[in-house]
């Protein structure tokens, strides 16, 4: 009796015994002549606790079905709240036996019978080979503008206006999945398919990955954790966005389950990840990276081999900041350059007078922004430029603005002090070390921001840069040349402006001032994690990441000694292979190999263990281009969309291919395949034209297609 899924609730009075109830489903099924179909015993059912109900019942009212006229589905027999009626079991027994008897042999019954033996067939798919060559290129068409929307940024609302205007031009566009509506559902299961492909493809392969998060908060106050991936497709190694999350509390335990819960979402089941999560990557936020009760820690807890890892663009921030923290004069230029934001960036008219000095001295006016602000120190070198290029039409229009009779007392003497604090020593010395420091820490920035970037050539970029400080400490920088040069001379002229003493300005110490940096980047950035933890876990980081680097450092020929052991580096490669989860014997028989050539390229038994080295993001700045996707996406006339939607067009904005090298036909397939309608369906109504709302202009519309 497969048919009946059963649970007892009997009469408020007496209970029905499970074994007398199967005694009554065996007579039942002994006293009947009616003929049982082989494929599906038409009363074979299971005992749950006490109450009935069928299975197929259960099964065909998901399906959503119209129904056939003299059938009724009662809701009895799928909700299960079919009861056994009586004072005793005898007349309880021929209740039932009476109610499956007539339900047995119902219309609806039978209905549903055939229903679900048709369903054994795959008749999507025989329905998809009938179809037309012309209905699915119509499909696809359709696929393709709702897909191009995505991938622009634009509303949903665009899709009825760009099919119209593709009939317009002529073509095919079909009769229906033409709305907004459509659209975002298009793209929903566009961007589902595609990170179902992708998946897929990582966990048949067994890849390696790592994965990478951050929570941000939306336009729309919604809290939001985006997690990125890192692994190999094919050949290449990739991070990429994959999915964002909407979190109800910011919680260690809430993110750690919305994490994995994800990924098991995406068919990773926790045997996978405990084989092959390598790696955990987030920015210093003690809730993500918490040495007690972190997300690192709790996934660590679940997945012991799992490297733990502190963003290095973040801990360049950090380092930074220790500096001007050490360092006197600081504060002084920044709050300097801050002023002359909020001169330009808040008044149009002030703008315009500068622009006005920079054509008259024939100079390109760059633009004047902050620095050292939540943004990542690449983003100051600009402003420092600006600064620096602009030097003069800044001089000539703070001098100009200060005799200005049509300002006030008050705006004048603003810019007479401007003009005094531009055109002294001290500052001109500063600017120059300043701009020597971030010329630096933005190549290195931006550096350390590239997707295809290991741990070994990280470490290497950020040790040639401490060097460069370390330099700068008894060497001056170009910069810093100039502008003591300047200083030093007689004449006192820098970019022709006379300088001036202004001993209220605090002068910036240059040795102190590299040395502050070239110190901080070390004990931050040559660690596993670089937060205010204790000095015990401190150490311990340190530690790690020694071991780690050294271990790595086997795998460049260049660090080998000339002349070494035989088994030379054999015991960091069997670290590595119990670290990374990879065949230990396979990995030291090839790096035996890679000693005697010195070329890996070849060799197959290393290359498992160099594709899981090279999976470990250094940085999480796939995240921070994800949350500059979304800004772009949920702006405020867009802050209403569903985080599913927000999902689906950032994942095809910063993952999806081209509008040109976008294939529709496999995702046309799996949405016939999934019982949804092809564009040239005829069993529903059209999508209906709107009129045109204003005709004020109808008669100058008409004389203009005259």
């Amino acid at each position: 009796m497969d048919k009946f899924v059963t649970k007892t609730k009997a009469n408020p009075s007496k209970k029905i015994d499970q074994e007398d109830y199967q005694n009554v489903c065996k007579e039942k099924d002994s006293s009947t002549s009616l003929p049982i179909n082989p494929v599906f015993p038409s009363t074979s059912h299971f005992v749950e606790e006490v109450e009935l109900n069928f299975q197929i019942e259960h099964n065909v009212s998901n399906l959503n079905l119209s129904k056939t006229k003299g059938t009724h589905f009662a809701k009895e027999w799928i909700k299960g709240e079919i009861c056994a009626v009586g004072p005793d079991i005898k007349k309880q027994q021929a209740n039932l036996r009476k109610k499956i008897l007539l339900h047995k042999t119902s219309n609806a019954h039978l209905y549903m019978e055939r229903i679900i033996h048709k369903s054994k067939f795959d008749n999507i798919t025989e329905h998809i080979k009938k179809l037309s060559k012309t209905e699915i290129e119509t499909t696809e068409k359709v696929f393709r503008t709702a897909y191009c929307i995505a991938k622009n940024q634009r509303p949903f609302s665009d899709h009825p206006k760009l099919i119209d205007l593709q009939i317009y031009n002529g073509l095919n566009m079909g009769r229906i999945l033409q709305s907004d509506k459509s659209c975002s559902n298009i793209v929903d299961h566009i961007a589902i398919e595609m990170r179902k492909k992708v998946c897929s493809e990582i966990i048949h392969q067994q890849r390696k990955l790592c994965v990478i998060v951050d929570e941000s908060t939306t336009l729309s106050k919604k809290t939001m954790l985006v997690i990125c991936l890192r692994t190999t497709i094919g050949e290449e190694l990739i991070t990429f966005f994959l999915d964002m999350v909407e979190l109800s509390a910011t919680s260690a335990e809430e993110i750690k389950n919305a994490i994995i819960t994800n990924l098991f979402y995406y068919g990773m089941t926790d045997d996978f990840l405990k084989k092959n999560l390598i790696a955990f990557v987030s920015d210093g936020a003690s809730t993500m990276l918490g040495r007690k009760a972190g997300v690192s820690t709790k996934l660590q807890s679940m997945y012991p081999n799992l490297i733990v890892w502190h963003c290095l663009n973040h801990r360049l921030e950090l380092a930074v900041y220790d500096t001007l923290k050490e360092i006197n004069g600081t504060n002084n230029f920044q709050s300097f350059i801050e002023n002359l934001y909020a001169l330009y960036h808040n008044s149009p008219k002030n703008m315009n007078e500068l622009k006005e000095c920079a054509s008259s001295l024939e100079q390109q006016l760059l633009h004047i922004g902050k620095i050292f602000t939540i943004r990542w120190v690449a983003s100051s070198e600009k402003t420092i430029k600006a600064v620096w290029n602009n030097y003069t039409a800044l001089n000539a229009h703070f001098s100009k603005s200060s005799v200005d009779s049509s300002k006030n007392s008050r705006d004048r003497s603003k810019y007479s002090g401007l003009q005094k604090t531009l055109a002294s020593k001290e500052f001109v010395i500063n600017l120059g070390i300043i701009h020597d420091a971030i010329s630096e820490l933005a190549d290195l920035s931006l550096i350390l921001q590239k997707r295809c970037l290991s741990i070994a050539e990280a470490n290497k970029c950020i040790l040639r840069t401490i060097r460069i400080f370390e330099s700068m400490i008894d060497h001056h920088g170009p910069k810093t040349e100039e502008a003591l040069n300047a200083c030093g001379d007689e004449q006192f002229m820098f970019k022709n402006v006379k300088l001036s003493n202004n001993k209220v300005i605090p002068k910036i110490i240059p040795s102190q001032f590299f040395r502050s940096l070239a110190n901080n980047l070390q004990s931050r950035l040559f660690t596993m994690q670089a937060s205010h933890v204790g000095t015990r876990d401190n150490n311990l980081f340190k530690d790690q990441y020694n071991i780690l680097l050294s271990d790595l450092d086997m795998l460049d020929p260049k660090t080998w000694p000339d002349k070494f052991d035989f088994q030379h580096g054999d015991a960091s490669i069997r670290r590595l292979a119990k670290q990374f989860q990879v065949d230990e014997i396979s990995s030291v028989r090839g790096f035996r190999e890679f000693k005697e050539i010195k070329d890996h390229s070849n060799i197959s038994d290393l290359k498992p263990l160099l594709t899981a080295v090279n999976a470990v993001s250094i940085s999480s700045c796939e995240c921070e281009r994800s949350f500059s996707a979304m800004n772009n996406i949920l702006t405020p006339k867009r802050n209403a969309l569903s985080s599913k939607h927000l999902c689906s067009l950032l994942f095809i904005n910063c993952v999806g291919p081209p509008v040109k090298l976008f294939i529709p036909s496999p995702y046309v397939y799996t949405w016939i395949s999934n019982g949804r309608r092809i564009a040239d369906e005829v069993c529903c109504p059209k999508r209906q034209n709107k009129d045109i709302d204003n005709t004020s202009y109808m008669s100058l519309w008409t004389l203009f297609g005259s």
